[in-house]
């Protein structure tokens, strides 16, 4: 038995080191490249990753979606509930949606830097929405079901609040 054991101790010691390098030297079967190196760093490659409970069950996906990054997190029924993402139009977002998959609460940087806060409806309408200028100078808008603007509270460049009212005395549908 003992004898057993050291010989495969041996093939193990001889072989390993060549089974090792071998394997290294090919790219991982689910596509994603290991450990390619680059200047003394090494890079994991792939245009998703997953991460799965114990079900299997995608649980958070980091991810290219339309060639943006996009990182989503998802209920245990499977239903995407928060995304970090890329907007096509060079803005960076978060959304949270509710428990039926629809997007309530948007958190978006636009492309010159200011930052807008929008709430929507069940039927994806945008309801409400905070934002700060580019200047820095805040505003709070309300919107009707169908996502157009009613009123409208903001700071003017003097520091003075304004307020506008859509259809103030315009008959009600």
């Amino acid at each position: 038995m003992k004898i057993a054991r050291f010989a495969v101790f041996l093939v193990i010691l001889m072989f390993g080191p060549l089974v090792a390098a071998l394997l290294g030297a090919y790219p991982v079967a689910s596509g994603i490249v290991a450990e390619e190196p680059t200047r003394g760093r090494h890079i994991l490659k792939a245009q998703a990753f997953h991460l799965v409970n114990d079900q299997d069950q995608i649980r958070a996906s980091l991810a290219l979606n339309q060639d943006r990054p996009t990182f989503t997190l998802f209920d245990e029924r499977g239903q995407a509930r928060g995304q970090v993402l890329m907007m096509a139009t060079d803005q960076a977002g978060i959304t949270l949606s509710d428990a039926e998959g629809v997007p309530r609460l948007h958190l978006v940087i636009l492309p010159d830097g200011s930052p807008t806060v929008i709430l929507s409806d069940e039927q994806r309408q945008p309801r409400a929405a905070f934002a700060l200028s580019p200047e820095g100078r805040p505003s709070l808008s309300f919107m009707d079901g169908k996502g157009q603007v009613q009123a409208q509270l903001w700071m003017k460049p003097d520091d003075t609040g304004s307020l506008d009212i859509e259809k103030l005395n315009a008959p009600q549908d």
